[in-house]
């Protein structure tokens, strides 16, 4: 209950108890003023018919007593008059019956109003010839009693409306400091270290909203030198200290990343550039004008490199590459264009080589490596001095013989006729083995009864754009898999491409889904790769905090290599981070990389973030993950893919 429905009820009960006293004071006031003018009532008609009563007791006339008693009788409300002759005996009666009174019953029994009979001597002179007794009929006193206890109860209802109105408004005021504590609590807890900027009057509640302002600001700090210290080490590890671009240990780990993809790349080029004469023109000019060249050279490929869906390194001194995909040749033919404009001059000192080689995936990165530098050898012995040669994609060979066509139809019908194979691989915990979730692996089983992998078919998902209906079986088959198994405690991660956020009728029918499905949709977990969440765009990244808001996890892939690894993590604030599989590696040879690796640990470990190691193969690659302080792992020596219904076993 929140804490302005307590203040609320609070003024209710208290008014509530005011209105008890209040009606129980009016009440009992209100009592005796009614007991006193039912006896003066009374009274006086005792005192007048003491005066008109005298001859009918000298004469001891029973009738003309009754009939002036009777007189009074019936102008008055009384229950009883009573004309008694000088020896006591009742001369003449007359009586009103209770039942005359109809408000309501339990008022007579709550509110007994006391009658006390009035009474008048007759006499003639000196002596007595008898009295009279009157008692007042109390009808009419208790119709005034009720009507007043009614008037009074709607009074205080019209005060209590008015009061709780302005109690609406006025909590409203004094409780917005609060509320906006609470929203600054919640950011903390996504990690959005927000401040208060307008304090309140109130003096307790201003120093608590200060003191909430400066831990928000402290935490932020923190988490702010945090990141820029893994961001700093990231750069000591994986950035070419000269010109800013990537060292050659990164722009391998990236590029065999990228060639890793289960979507594979499209359209994708490689490129190598190399300078001549650039030791002679340190000797000449110095080291300063040497660096500098390189500097104009590496801002030159950043400003014609796609950075959406490019990479450029420098490898050495005088060696840059460059990677590219989704780009057509046309595409290439004009990056070519331009490359000749940014690379230096002939009047500079320095002359250069570079070529531009073309392939499709998957393919080997040595292979791609080895047959560029085959180019660069042959462009050298062709003296193509300040020239950018592009030569035509070649296929590696290990694609399916089907055409692209055939590719689509296959997919397409897939998708209508449900011909997907299901298969989960756990997520261990690395000191006590408890299972954290399944990630969902999805096979093609086609018509021949082959089954294909999902690297086998997933290039050709993006190449035909079909990313929305692969996710929306992959979905689908998780969600009937988390309903079947209703009592399993197993969570389960599917993996998403960034690509189908773009389909507004997929992602309508992803929030959709989640919102029917409140049980199942907190064990459901989201992942996405890291370049593909550099990339997002808008209707992804407003689409993520509402499947957040709903329960649904978010995880990120083969994380760690990108530039911008460290700031996605601030922004997006994961529920889990799985470290990219390179990065591992490398880190279990290089103690630069290894520090980097520390430090996107300690960072999550800050902001709670599990982080995740992938494709954990031996007892070394486990070792050195829990010395690294990684919670969990995935991988065959942990744990191999199995069926679902091995998996889900316990639960059938």
């Amino acid at each position: 209950m929140t804490l302005k429905k307590q203040l609320l009820l609070a003024i209710s009960g208290l008014f509530l108890l005011v209105f008890i006293v209040v009606q129980t004071l009016t009440v009992l006031s209100t009592r005796d003023y009614l007991q006193q003018q039912l006896a003066s009532h009374a009274q006086d008609a005792a005192t007048t018919l003491s005066k008109t009563l005298q001859t009918a007791l000298q004469q001891h006339d029973a009738t003309l007593a009754a009939t002036e008693i009777a007189s009074v009788f019936d102008r008055g409300y009384y229950r009883q008059m009573l004309v008694l002759d000088a020896d006591g005996k009742v001369l003449a009666k007359r009586e009103l019956a209770d039942q005359t009174v109809v408000e309501p019953g339990w008022v007579t029994r709550l509110v007994q109003l006391e009658l006390q009979p009035a009474e008048a001597f007759v006499s003639a002179g000196w002596r007595q010839l008898g009295k009279v007794v009157v008692v007042s009929h109390p009808a009419y006193a208790y119709q005034y009693l009720w009507q007043s206890m009614l008037n009074l109860a709607a009074w205080m209802l019209a005060l209590f409306v008015l009061v709780m109105l302005a109690g609406l408004l006025i909590l409203r005021w004094l409780l917005r400091p609060l509320e906006a504590m609470e929203a600054m609590a919640g950011g903390i807890r996504q990690h959005r270290f927000t401040t208060i900027a307008r304090l309140p009057y109130a003096r307790e509640l201003r120093q608590l909203v200060m003191a909430m302002n400066q831990m928000s600001q402290h935490i932020d700090q923190e988490l702010s030198r945090a990141a820029q210290q893994a961001d700093l080490l990231r750069q000591q590890a994986m950035q070419d200290a000269l010109t800013g671009l990537e060292n050659r240990e990164s722009f391998r780990l990236r590029f065999h990343q990228i060639l890793q993809r289960d979507e594979g790349i499209s359209g994708a080029w490689l490129g190598l550039l190399e300078l001549e004469g650039l030791h002679e023109l340190n000797q000449q000019h110095g080291f300063a004008h040497g660096d500098a060249l390189l500097k104009q050279i590496a801002q030159g490929l950043q400003q014609q490199i796609p950075a959406h869906s490019g990479l450029v390194a420098r490898l050495g001194g005088s060696t840059f590459a460059w990677l590219v995909w989704e780009q057509s040749a046309e595409q290439v033919q004009a990056l070519a264009q331009a490359l000749r404009g940014v690379l230096p001059a002939q009047d500079s000192g320095v002359r250069w080589l570079a070529v531009l080689s073309g392939f499709s995936s998957p393919a080997e990165q040595a292979v791609l490596l080895a047959r560029a530098d085959f180019l660069l050898a042959q462009a050298r012995q062709q003296q193509a001095w300040q020239q950018v040669q592009v030569h035509d994609q070649v296929s590696s060979g290990q694609l399916s013989g089907m055409g692209s066509q055939a590719w689509r139809a296959t997919l397409t019908a897939a998708q209508a006729e449900n011909r997907w194979l299901l298969s989960v691989q756990p997520v261990l915990e690395l000191a006590g083995e408890r299972e954290l979730h399944q990630e969902l692996l999805l096979r093609l089983a086609l018509p021949s009864g082959d089954i294909l992998p999902a690297a086998a078919f997933l290039p050709m998902v993006k190449r035909h754009h079909l990313s929305a209906i692969m996710d929306r079986a992959a979905l689908s088959l998780a969600l009937e898999l988390l309903t079947q198994y209703a009592d399993s405690t197993q969570n389960i991660a599917v993996n998403i491409a960034a690509a189908s956020f773009d389909d507004a009728e997929w992602r309508q029918w992803l929030i959709d889904t989640c919102n029917q499905r409140l049980p199942v949709r907190q064990r459901l977990a989201l992942e996405f790769s890291e370049a593909e969440l550099q990339d997002a765009g808008d209707a992804m990244r407003s689409s993520l905090p509402l499947l957040r808001e709903q329960g649904v996890q978010i995880g990120i892939d083969q994380f760690g290599l990108h530039p911008a690894a460290v700031r996605l993590l601030r922004e997006l604030t994961p529920d889990y981070l799985k470290i990219a599989p390179q990065l591992l590696q490398q880190a279990m040879q290089d103690a630069s990389w290894r520090t980097h690796l520390q430090a996107i640990v300690q960072l999550a470990s800050a902001m709670q973030i599990p982080v995740i190691a992938q494709k954990l193969e031996n007892e070394a690659m486990l070792t050195f993950a829990r010395e690294c302080g990684l919670v969990a792992g995935q991988g065959f020596y942990l744990a191999e893919p199995l069926a679902v219904q091995r998996a889900f076993r316990p639960y059938l």
